[in-house]
């Protein structure tokens, strides 16, 4: 099978297990007002076409016009368009033929499977079949992907538009690098950080590709005119946009809504742990197969010529987005999700290392083996605590468990409340009761409410006098009256994985 065929497999694999699973997780951070902004987007959409309709298409350029729709939501929204714009555009071409959240995320997993399915042709072109199929089941098996892959969030279209554009730049002539481009300016509209690309792919160049420095404006440009496109603010003032972009992303400590708690090894920080937080992380959210077949790949590709191009650009990237997150004033939080454009290329390396085994004759069917067993661990773990993947943690840290006595969160997110959970907590929750959901829930209780999840006539509030009390066990968010209650009173309800609650509802009067 060649690497493109096997890419396309594992892409329609992926996005069929992403797409069949998407019902099961609840509404995340951020989603919420993500679906908002979405619908300003599309709402201003119409609202310039019916301007240019009545011949005054600048209407649709006013500042307040502007501001209420591609600026909305100020601070907590810091990041640019291009997410908001896919994910709108999935809810409104599935409008009417799946529920509300199942229709934004869709074209989300799609984005997912695709990057899935690139991952195993980059793997298979530089190291062989074998490594294709490894480095493609790396990616769909690391639990923690599995489950960020349904969000329609920032993080896995980062990834893959990232991915992708390295992938251009590193493997194809001249017009497949501008595409990476095109691919890496779409990437700049989606979040900040793909502003390290540069910074990985010129040293890169230098070593690897010199022929392409030339054709450097070429990429620059399509990556101008990308970014450009997606973003109607730029069109108006360019200057007060690009000033915008850049506060917006190096300004974060300086943002009151960005001054999120984290717990840590036992102790809660705000918005940075220490400097080993994204290192800790790493190695105590990946499956430990995962990473040995990752480390092996880093050393047998840099090792073969035909593979070395790929894995040092692999580890550029990993080195650049770690390196990133170690700076003072880049935000820590939400475990590994600002981590996450790294995966996929740690996928990539766990397919090297998988091919190397697989060739090494000396090793005959004990490289195999030990292939399979690298990727059991985690396709049973997947498996077995779906759909909480986001709160997987190695067996080397005792798993679930394990991170809860380290002092470690061992939920983010909040995609344990999914609807199912929400018709559990309806049927314990009497009429007309108070639910205090702390400032942690507040605010997706209150859209839970909106998408008919919650009943009506549940009073949400933020008052310890309330009836009940419902908590996610993200301890960086508990008040002293939360982590009181939490300790001393026997939940209503709960939802625990390995006898760890991710969430739990407490009577409180």
């Amino acid at each position: 099978m060649t690497p493109l065929r096997l890419g396309i497999a594992t892409a329609l694999v992926a996005a069929a297990a992403y797409a069949l699973t998407l019902p099961d997780y609840g509404l995340v951070s951020d989603e919420g007002n993500y679906l908002e902004s979405s619908r300003r987007l599309f709402g201003w959409g119409a609202h310039l076409t019916a301007s240019v309709r009545q011949g005054e298409p600048g209407r649709a350029f006013d500042d307040d016009v502007l501001g209420d729709s591609w600026r909305w939501g100020g601070d907590r929204i810091p990041h640019p368009p291009f997410a908001r714009e896919v994910a709108g555009l999935s809810g409104w071409l599935l409008f009417g033929r799946t529920d509300l959240l199942t229709g934004y995320r869709f074209l989300g997993t799609l984005v997912a499977g695709s990057l899935a399915g690139a991952v195993a042709a980059w793997a298979a072109r530089r190291g062989g079949a074998g490594a294709g199929v490894a480095g493609g089941a790396a990616f769909v098996l690391t639990p923690r992907l599995f489950a960020h892959a349904h969000f329609a969030l920032t993080d896995v279209l980062l990834s893959a538009l990232v991915f992708l554009s390295l992938l251009c730049a590193a493997e194809g002539g001249r017009r497949t690098f501008a595409a990476g481009g095109g691919l890496w300016g779409l990437a700049l509209a989606t979040k900040f950080s793909a502003a390290l690309l540069p910074a990985v792919l010129l040293p890169w160049l230098l070593l690897f590709r010199r022929e392409r420095l030339r054709d450097l404006p070429i990429f620059a440009a399509a990556a101008a005119l990308a970014f450009t496109a997606v973003n109607p603010v730029v069109w108006v003032d360019p200057a007060g946009a690009a000033v915008e972009y850049v506060r917006q992303g190096v300004g974060r400590r300086g943002i009151a809504l960005d001054q999120l708690p984290t717990f840590y090894l036992g102790r809660t920080y705000v918005f940075r742990p220490p400097w080993h937080y994204p290192l800790v992380m790493l190695a105590a959210t990946l499956p430990p197969g995962i990473l040995a077949l990752s480390a092996t790949g880093a050393v047998a590709g840099l090792r073969r010529p035909q593979a070395r191009p790929a894995a040092a650009l692999a580890l550029g990237v990993a080195a650049a987005f770690v390196g990133a997150l170690l700076l003072p004033s880049a935000p820590l939080h939400d475990d590994v999700r600002l981590l996450l454009p790294i995966f996929p290329f740690l996928a990539l390396l766990a397919g090297l290392g998988a091919g190397a085994l697989l060739r090494a004759r000396r090793l005959g069917a004990v490289a195999a083996v030990a292939v399979v067993a690298a990727l059991l661990e985690p396709a049973v773990a997947l498996v077995r605590i779906h759909p909480y993947q986001a709160s997987y943690f190695s067996p080397l840290v005792g798993g679930l468990a394990g991170a809860e006595r380290l002092g470690l969160e061992v939920t983010t997110l909040k995609e344990v409340l999914a609807p199912d959970v929400y018709a559990d907590l309806n049927g314990v929750l009497p009429r007309g009761a108070t639910l205090d959901g702390g400032p942690f829930l507040h605010e997706d209780l209150l859209h839970a409410q909106r998408f008919g999840w919650l009943r009506d006539d549940v009073r949400v509030g933020r008052d310890p006098d309330s009836d009940y009390l419902l908590l996610v066990n993200r301890r960086g968010w508990f008040r002293d009256t939360d982590l009181a209650v939490a300790r001393t009173a026997r939940p209503a309800y709960s939802v625990r994985v390995d006898g760890v609650p991710l969430l739990a509802l407490y009577r409180l009067r």
